[in-house]
C-alpha cells in the first residue's frame, strides 16, 4: 500500500472506497493517486496568485476523498467539490435532477460528515450535474474558475450524459467528446486528469488509441498550448488508468471572485439539510437545467 505523511489525512477505507459491479476500487488507488499528485498540487499552488484566495475544483468528487486531503493541505484554498451523482461511484439519482437527492446519496454524505469532523472551513460540495451545455455556458464566462482541477474517472460520466447536447451542436461522437474534455481544460491552468480505458470512450480510443493522445487533441481543440507530465500515476481498474498532469503554458485570466460559478454550496451544516424532506419550505431546487 502507499503511504501517507502525516501531513496526509487518514481517512477510513470502508467509508471512502466504492462499488463498481461487485468489485470495490483497491484502496491503494485512492492513497497512491493522492501520493502522486500532492506534490505536484504543493507547487501549483505555490505557482498561483498569491495576493488573492485561491480555489480547487475536484469534478465528480464521490465520498471527498480527494477534496479533503487538498482542503487539509491546502488551507489557503477553497476546495470545491462537484457531485451529480450520475456515474458508477455514487449512484445515478442526479438524473432526476434532485439537489435533495444528490445530497442524501451516501458518499455526499459520508463527505459532508467528514467536513464538520474534520472542522475544515474551506471545503465545500456543490451538488449539480456537469454535461457538455453546463461546460459551454462556464466557458462562456471567458475565465477559468479554478486555479487547479481534479478530473478522476469522471470525464467518461460526463461525456455519456451528452450524446444528445453532441448532436444538438452538429458534433459526432468522438469530436464532441474531444470538444467537451478541451473546454473543461478551460475552466482552469492546471488540471490532474485520470481517463478511464476501453470500453469506456470506446470510439475515442479507436480513433486516438491512447490516453495522451485523447489528452492531446482534446488540449489542440482547446486552443491553448498545455505542458504534459506523466503518467504521474497508473494503475489496473477496469484497464490501465493513467493520471496525467497538464498545465496551461500562456497565463490565462485571472478568476473572477466577485461572482460565484456554483449554484449552491454545502457544507454539512446548513439547517435545510436537517428539515424535514417534505418541508415546503425546503425545496431545493432541481440540478437539470442545462439541457440535458
Amino acid at each position: 500500500a502507499e503511504e501517507l505523511t502525516e501531513e496526509d489525512l487518514v481517512l477510513p477505507e470502508r467509508e471512502f472506497t466504492y462499488v463498481a459491479g461487485s468489485q470495490d476500487r483497491p484502496w491503494q488507488q485512492f492513497t497512491g493517486r493522492w501520493k502522486a499528485i500532492r506534490p505536484h498540487l504543493e507547487r501549483a499552488m505555490q505557482a498561483a496568485d498569491s495576493d488573492r484566495p485561491l480555489r480547487i475544483v475536484d469534478l465528480g468528487s464521490c465520498t471527498g476523498f480527494f477534496s479533503l486531503q487538498a482542503a487539509h493541505r491546502h488551507p489557503e484554498a477553497d476546495v470545491v467539490a462537484i457531485e451529480g451523482s450520475v456515474g458508477v461511484g455514487n449512484g445515478t439519482v442526479g438524473m432526476a435532477g434532485s439537489v435533495r437527492q444528490i445530497l442524501s446519496t451516501g458518499a455526499v454524505s459520508t463527505h459532508l460528515r467528514w467536513i464538520q469532523r474534520l472542522n475544515l472551513p474551506n471545503c465545500f460540495v456543490a451538488p449539480e450535474v456537469w454535461d457538455y451545455s453546463r461546460v459551454c455556458d462556464l466557458v462562456s464566462q471567458g475565465r477559468p474558475i479554478a486555479d487547479c482541477m481534479f478530473a478522476l474517472s469522471v470525464i467518461h460520466h460526463v461525456d455519456n450524459i451528452s450524446l444528445q447536447q453532441y448532436e444538438r451542436a452538429g458534433l459526432n461522437r468522438v469530436d464532441g467528446a474531444i470538444d467537451l474534455i478541451g473546454k473543461m481544460l478551460l475552466l482552469s491552468p492546471r488540471h490532474f486528469i485520470e481517463l478511464p480505458n476501453t470500453p469506456w470512450l470506446q470510439e475515442v480510443y479507436d480513433r486516438f488509441h491512447t490516453q495522451r493522445a485523447v489528452l492531446e487533441a482534446a488540449a489542440f481543440a482547446s486552443g491553448r498550448e498545455w505542458s504534459f507530465k506523466g503518467p504521474i500515476y497508473s494503475a489496473e481498474w477496469f484497464g490501465i488508468r493513467e493520471v496525467w498532469h497538464l498545465e496551461v503554458k500562456v497565463r490565462m485570466p485571472p478568476l473572477d471572485l466577485q461572482t460565484c460559478p456554483f449554484m449552491l454550496l454545502y457544507r454539512g451544516e446548513e439547517s435545510e439539510l436537517t428539515e424535514a424532506p417534505d418541508d415546503s419550505n425546503n425545496d431545493l431546487g432541481s440540478v437539470g437545467a442545462y439541457g440535458g
